[in-house]
């Protein structure tokens, strides 16, 4: 059974002092992959909460960020599940759903940054469908046509011959 942390912290003021520094949580910055900024980030964190941090052992400190962390991890996990909830019930024919928002949502709108929804396309072809480029039964791809006659009925093309060119050779 996992140990849950005891660890008291005013989420809002860890929230905004994360959000103060990128290098935490802006994957799209080249810095974000520097482990020695990351961890520089993260000890400034330490201390502004836990006004005796630095006095603290060197094993107990190591526990403290871990925990510390691990919080933020938890607090950024559950935004992003809860923006995932209400964005499936947006979708068009999903039935009438009232989802409660994050009671952090307001605060960690700096998050939208990274994590924007894609759009999704269907891979399988409805009746009456082309897809972009389909293979003919010649075995040459046409733009745009719709061919789902011949999906699967692969013909080896022809080999093409220039009868002119094929005379000329025959003069010589």
């Amino acid at each position: 059974m996992a140990k849950s942390s005891t660890l008291e912290v005013d989420i809002e003021f860890l929230i905004s002092l994360v959000e103060a520094r990128p290098v935490l949580w802006d994957k799209t910055l080249s810095i974000y992959k520097d482990k020695n900024e990351t961890n520089k980030a993260w000890r400034d964190i330490c201390v502004l909460i836990k006004d005796d941090f630095k006095e603290m052992e060197v094993a107990e400190k190591n526990k403290y960020g871990k925990e510390l962390i691990k919080k933020w991890g938890n607090i950024r996990d559950a935004y992003i599940k809860s923006r995932k909830k209400q964005a499936a019930v947006s979708k068009s024919g999903a039935g009438v759903s009232n989802v409660k928002k994050y009671i952090y949502n307001d605060q960690l709108q700096f998050m939208n940054k990274i994590y924007q929804e894609r759009p999704t396309s269907d891979s399988i072809l409805k009746e009456g469908e082309s897809s972009q480029q389909e293979i003919s039964q010649d075995g040459e791809a046409h733009e745009g046509e719709n061919n789902s006659d011949n999906v699967g009925q692969f013909k080896k093309p022809e080999k093409s011959v220039d009868h002119e060119n094929v005379n000329w050779m025959r003069l010589i």
